[in-house]
C-alpha cells in the first residue's frame, strides 16, 4: 500500500504533465489493481484482520470504525524506537526541503537539484504513509513500519553522508585544504565514524540476544510489538507433549488454538472467556459458536468446561493452557481455579513456567498418580533438553547432556512464597558410568533478590546399575514466608538424567505443589 503514496509524492514533485502519462499511470493502476485483489482476498478469505475486535462490515461502518479520530503515534514510535536516528531522519528532511528550493530558485546546478529532489521524494515516501497509519485506527504498534524501514534507514544513511560532507569541507576551508583525495578520504572517514556512534539497535549482541533468547527472556517491546508479551513463552513443548501421548478417543481443549493446532496436532475445544476486543475470533455455525481457525468448538465459560468433563467420562480430556490463564481479561478467573484445584492434574508444564497441560479422566493414573514439586522436563535447561521415558515420572524426564563450555546456570522459581519452616529438597536422577572425577550438581536457594537462603553441592551417584532412579537430598531453613529461586549448576563432563524434584516441608511431611493453590 506504501506504494501509492509514492505517486503522491511523484505528482508534487514533477507535476500534473509529468504525472498523467502512460508509464505512471499504468503503473498507477497495476498496484491498484493488485491492492484491490489482497482486499478482496481479505474480506473473504483472511480472517486475521478481524479479530482483536469484531467491526460492521459495511463500508460506512469501516470508515467511521479506522478514520474517525487522528493520532501521531506512528511518529512517536519510530522516536521511541530509534530516537537519535529518528532525529537526523527528520532533520534532514527539513534540510533537504531547504536545499531543494534554494536550487530550483537558483537553476544552475541540476545535479545537486536532482540530488535533493531524489531526498525530497524518499522523504514523502516515508512522510505520507506514517501521516496515513494516523488516520488509521489500528492498534499502534512498530511492526506497521516494518515496510518502510528501508526507506527510513536510506533516509538516516543520507541525512549521515551530507552531514560528514558538509562538517568536512567547512573544516576543510578553514585550513584552505584543497586536495580531493584528502577530502574525499576524510569524508568517508567520519560518515563511517558518524555511522557507528549514531546507529542504534544493530550490531552483534543484538543479534546474538535474538537468535539465542530462550524461554523466560525478556523481550524487548519498543521494536516488536505491543502485544503484551513481555517474554518468549513455550508454546512448542506443551503442544508437543500431548501430541506424543494422547491417544484415538481422546479430547483436546486450548486456549491458543493455531499455535497447539501445530504443535499438539488436534483442538478440539478453544478455551476463552474474553470479552469483546481481547480476540474476537469466533464465529456462529450450524454446530455452534466455534473458532476461525481451525473449527474448534468455543467454550466461553466455566460452566462449559465443566459441561464438557462432565459428559465425557470415558474419554481422557487434555487441557492445554498458556500465559493467558493468568489474565484475567482473557480467561476468567473461576476457570483457572477449576482447572487448577487439582495439582495432580498438570502433568506438564513449559519451560516458560506458565504455559501448562491439565489432564482429567486417567483412570490408569500413569500421569496423574503421583504429585511431585518440580518434573525435571519443566526446568529451563538452554542446553538440556525433555525425552519420554516410560519409567519415569510422567513417562518424561530432562535429559542434561555433557557440556564443552562453561557450565549452564539455570533457575527456576516457585510461584508462591514458603511458609516458616525447614524444607528437604530431594532430586531424583539418573546418571550413567562416569571417570574418576566425582559428578557433582550445585544448589543455590535464593530469593528474588539474591538473597541467599542455602547452598549446597551436591555429590551425585552412578544409578546404572539401579532400577529406579538415584535420590540426592539436601535440607534449608526458611524464617519467614519467602518467595524462592532454584539455581543449579552441574559439572561438564558427564551426563544427568533429571525425573523429579520435591520439596517437603518437615513440619507437615507433605510434598509442596507445584503451584499457589486457589482456595477462594
Amino acid at each position: 500500500m506504501s506504494l501509492w503514496f509514492s505517486f503522491g509524492a511523484f505528482f508534487l514533485l514533477r507535476g500534473a504533465r509529468r504525472f498523467f502519462r502512460r508509464d505512471v499511470l499504468l503503473s498507477l493502476a497495476s498496484v491498484s489493481i493488485f491492492y484491490v485483489l489482497v482486499q478482496l482476498h481479505e474480506f473473504f478469505f483472511w480472517k486475521v484482520g478481524y479479530v482483536y475486535e469484531k467491526t460492521e462490515l459495511s463500508l460506512r461502518g469501516m470508515i467511521n470504525y479506522f478514520f474517525t479520530s487522528f493520532s501521531l503515534g506512528y511518529f512517536k514510535e519510530l522516536f521511541r524506537s530509534f530516537p537519535m536516528m529518528s532525529l537526523f531522519v527528520w532533520a534532514g528532511a527539513l534540510v533537504a526541503l531547504v536545499g531543494l528550493v534554494i536550487y530550483r530558485e537558483q537553476q544552475n546546478n541540476s545535479r545537486k537539484m536532482d540530488f535533493y529532489e531524489n531526498w525530497v521524494f524518499v522523504t514523502l515516501c516515508l512522510f505520507f504513509p506514517v501521516l496515513f497509519l494516523g488516520f488509521f485506527r489500528t492498534h499502534v504498534q512498530p511492526r506497521y513500519l516494518y515496510q518502510l524501514f528501508p526507506l527510513y534507514l536510506l533516509l538516516f544513511v543520507v541525512s549521515l553522508y551530507v552531514l560528514s560532507q558538509s562538517l568536512v569541507a567547512f573544516v576543510f576551508s578553514a585550513f584552505h585544504l584543497k586536495r580531493p583525495l584528502l577530502v574525499s578520504t576524510s569524508q568517508l572517514l567520519v560518515f563511517l565514524l558518524f555511522l557507528g556512534l549514531f546507529s542504534e539497535k544493530v550490531g552483534f549482541s543484538e543479534i546474538k540476544s535474538v537468535v539465542n533468547r530462550y524461554y523466560k527472556d525478556p523481550i524487548v517491546t519498543d521494536i516488536i510489538t505491543r502485544s503484551g508479551r513481555f517474554e518468549h513463552y513455550d508454546h512448542q513443548s506443551v503442544g508437543e507433549f500431548v501430541r506424543h501421548f494422547r491417544q484415538p478417543g481422546d479430547i483436546v481443549v486450548a486456549i491458543h488454538v493455531v499455535f497447539q493446532y501445530i504443535y499438539a496436532g488436534q483442538v478440539d475445544y478453544w478455551l476463552w472467556s474474553g470479552g469483546p476486543g481481547t480476540w474476537d475470533a469466533w464465529e456462529k455455525t450450524p454446530e455452534g459458536w466455534k473458532d476461525f481457525y481451525v473449527g474448534a468448538r468455543w467454550i466461553n465459560n466455566l460452566q462449559g468446561l465443566q459441561n464438557l468433563i462432565n459428559t465425557h467420562p470415558d474419554q481422557r480430556i487434555w487441557v492445554i493452557t498458556s500465559p493467558s490463564l493468568y489474565r484475567r481479561d482473557h480467561i476468567a478467573p473461576a476457570i483457572r481455579k477449576f482447572i487448577q484445584q487439582n495439582p495432580e492434574r498438570l502433568v506438564f508444564q513449559g519451560k516458560d513456567g506458565l504455559s501448562g497441560v491439565y489432564l482429567w479422566h486417567d483412570k490408569t493414573q500413569e500421569f496423574t498418580g503421583r504429585i511431585h514439586t518440580i518434573e525435571g522436563e519443566w526446568f529451563p535447561v538452554r542446553q538440556g533438553r525433555s525425552i519420554f521415558n516410560p519409567e519415569a515420572s510422567k513417562q518424561t524426564e530432562l535429559y542434561w547432556p555433557p557440556i564443552q563450555k562453561k557450565g549452564e546456570v539455570f533457575h527456576y522459581k516457585l510461584n508462591y512464597p514458603l511458609p516458616p519452616g525447614r524444607y528437604q529438597l530431594t532430586i531424583a536422577y539418573k546418571l550413567e558410568k562416569v571417570g574418576k572425577k566425582k559428578p557433582w550438581l550445585a544448589l543455590s536457594v535464593r530469593t528474588p533478590r539474591q538473597e541467599v537462603v542455602a547452598e549446597h553441592r551436591l555429590y551425585l551417584e552412578s544409578s546404572q546399575a539401579k532400577a529406579g532412579p538415584s535420590q540426592v537430598s539436601c535440607s534449608f531453613l526458611v524464617k519467614k514466608p519467602t518467595e524462592v529461586v532454584f539455581y543449579f549448576l552441574k559439572g561438564d563432563d558427564y551426563s544427568l538424567y533429571v525425573d523429579y524434584l520435591d520439596l517437603i516441608s518437615e513440619a507437615e511431611n507433605k510434598i509442596m505443589p507445584p503451584y499457589k493453590i486457589l482456595l477462594n
